[in-house]
């Protein structure tokens, strides 16, 4: 969908959804972050288990699996360190980025936004009272003159005639006010039309650079993920060779 040609009366709505989209961004960049958060206190903690004193006192028989148990701790905290870094550095640090920067565009853009509604809404707005007015003088001046139709005294013939005159003053006045806001509101119509296609064009293209972000994001997790699990596939085969064989 495009929204410049197909929702280009409708900012407020695009304006809302995009408002969500946004706030959906941050919540995907939470969720990274919390991922890594999780790979960083998993690399911790095997730091620590590897560490142990334990190993440094271990001897005799098992000393080459207990070293091998070791090195496999070490080797998790250090493969999983590099997938938390990987994610921060690749993943978040650029999402991060590509939203602060599209918040202050559209900060901007969304003003233009909403003054242009305003003035769209201000427009509708004389015009209708312009109408209304036209229309009451309208039906005023019909009812003087059916009123004129009908006998009466001189005296009140001639208030029915003064007050026909100031209606149709009221009806040439508003008339012309009538008018000028059909005119004043089609050329704006045509700005409006124009001005708001190429503010939604900004709003389409931030949509369109978050959702391929975030696609190529998870493509780049996916890999960083594969090969997490194929390093520790190795450590595991390491580790199974010295007490296996």
């Amino acid at each position: 969908m495009s929204f410049a040609l197909q929702l280009w009366d409708k900012f407020d709505l695009v304006n809302s959804h995009s408002n969500d989209r946004r706030r959906s961004g941050e919540d995907y960049l939470a969720i990274l972050k919390d991922l890594a958060g999780q790979y960083e206190i998993f690399a911790r903690g095997m730091d620590k288990i590897g560490t142990h004193s334990f190993f440094a006192a271990s001897q005799g028989t098992l000393f080459h699996g207990i070293s091998a148990l070791k090195n496999d701790c070490l080797n998790k905290a250090m493969q999983s360190r590099i997938l938390a870094e990987s994610i921060i550095n690749d993943l978040i640090e650029p999402m991060r980025e590509l939203l602060r920067n599209q918040s202050l565009i559209i900060k901007k853009t969304s003003a233009e936004g909403k003054k242009l509604e305003k003035d769209h809404s201000q427009l509708i707005d004389r015009y209708d009272k312009a109408r209304s007015r036209y229309i009451r003088a309208c039906q005023e001046c019909e009812q003087v003159i059916i009123g004129l139709e009908y006998s009466m005294p001189q005296d009140k013939r001639q208030k029915l005639l003064s007050r026909l005159v100031s209606c149709k003053k009221e009806v040439d006045i508003s008339l012309k006010q009538y008018q000028d806001a059909i005119e004043t509101g089609n050329k704006f119509r045509e700005r409006y039309q124009s001005m708001m296609q190429k503010i939604l064009e900004v709003y389409q293209k931030q949509e369109e650079q978050r959702l391929e972000h975030m696609k190529d994001s998870l493509r780049k997790l996916i890999v960083y993920e594969t090969s997490y699990l194929r390093n520790l596939q190795y450590d595991i085969d390491n580790l199974a060779h010295v007490f296996f064989t």
